[in-house]
């Protein structure tokens, strides 16, 4: 037959990468998500998204809070601006750490975004409870 030497390699294990068929690599490769530009282009797109989704859930329930009244609110109106304050003090520090060590524009914007995600979503899981 025809692909007898290319069965045979195959039956003892051996590599195939001469082949160029669809599905020749394992699926592990084809679909590695941390080495694909469309996943990382569509994940440049869907985390601010899902930020802003989850900043609005949080700003829709911490209103229906702060509109019940009471001690739950006072409180809650208390937490929240003590959390903007030191959202805002880690992300300066995190801006000022990155632009010092030389890890450039980019990985300072990711830093100092990184405690502000953390916040919405901490709230997002405590305010849904």
């Amino acid at each position: 037959m025809r692909n007898e030497p290319f069965l045979h390699h195959r039956r003892r294990g051996r590599s195939n990468r001469g082949c160029r068929v669809l599905g020749s690599t394992p699926l592990n490769k084809e679909f590695d998500t941390t080495k694909s530009a469309l996943f990382n282009f569509l994940d440049t797109w869907l985390e601010p998204a899902r930020f802003y989704a989850d900043v609005q859930y949080v700003m829709a329930l911490r209103m229906m809070r702060l509109a019940s009244g009471g001690s739950p609110a006072a409180t809650e109106a208390r937490q929240m601006v003590s959390e903007k304050v030191s959202a805002f003090e880690e992300a300066q520090v995190a801006i000022v750490t990155a632009l010092a060590t030389g890890s450039g524009l980019s990985a300072a914007t990711a830093w100092a975004y990184a405690p502000y995600r953390r916040g919405v979503r901490a709230n997002r899981l405590r305010l849904d409870s």
